[in-house]
């Protein structure tokens, strides 16, 4: 069901028709530590994922394509993450990290949270409706790449820099609003899109340092 890396600790990929997964603490006395990037890449059987106390990384979009998904639990002992109703973030409450695609159609972002980390909401094909709180600084690269039914967009003032392909491939985008004109946007960030007709923006347009 699991593939692991016992040489480095690492959950590298799943079987494709999994329902539900509780990752072990440890696999033939390995401890897992890390969820490599796209460990579950397209389990669209997938509804829940446990994560225990022991995983110190993961990878960037380790659960994107998995269309049912509906809750990302962490151990309340791990200290490096945590969930909020189910919705990954950082431990400090500071990152949001992956939003499960049937978590709903709309999310308010907490406030609180200073950075949405990449591809965070990537491929999440339910979402239509997105707040982001007057907290958040940075949108990184490919934020909500992908997320097809996603409608609108309103980025507030507290946003100095949204990364490429941030809102790549949102095909129902019909308007962007760019409410600060300090902000620095990285070539590429909106692109692809069919349904788009407008976006406000008075930022500044340059390439971003990763």
């Amino acid at each position: 069901m699991l593939n692991f890396d016992k040489s480095t600790g690492t959950i590298i990929g799943a079987g494709k028709n999994i329902n539900k997964i509780e990752i072990p603490k440890t696999i033939d006395g390995v401890a897992v530590t890390t969820i490599s990037a796209g460990a579950f890449w397209q389990c669209k059987t997938l509804t829940l994922v446990t994560i225990p106390a022991t995983i110190k990384n993961i990878g960037d979009e380790a659960f994107s394509g998995c269309s049912a998904l509906e809750k990302i639990i962490v151990d309340k002992d791990n200290p490096n993450f945590k969930d909020i109703a189910g919705v990954l973030f950082t431990k400090d409450g500071k990152k949001v990290l992956a939003y499960p695609n049937s978590w709903g159609i709309s999310y308010e972002i907490p406030s609180g949270i200073v950075e949405i980390g990449e591809s965070a909401f990537a491929w999440c094909e339910n979402l239509r409706s997105i707040s982001i709180p007057n907290s958040v600084q940075t949108i990184k690269k490919e934020a909500f790449c992908g997320c097809k039914n996603l409608k609108s967009a309103m980025v507030s003032d507290s946003v100095i820099e949204i990364h490429t392909t941030a809102f790549a491939g949102c095909k129902s985008l019909k308007s962007i609003a760019v409410l600060d004109s300090s902000i620095t946007i990285e070539n590429s960030a909106f692109t692809r899109y069919e349904s788009l007709t407008s976006i406000i923006n008075t930022g500044k347009i340059r390439p971003i340092s990763d």
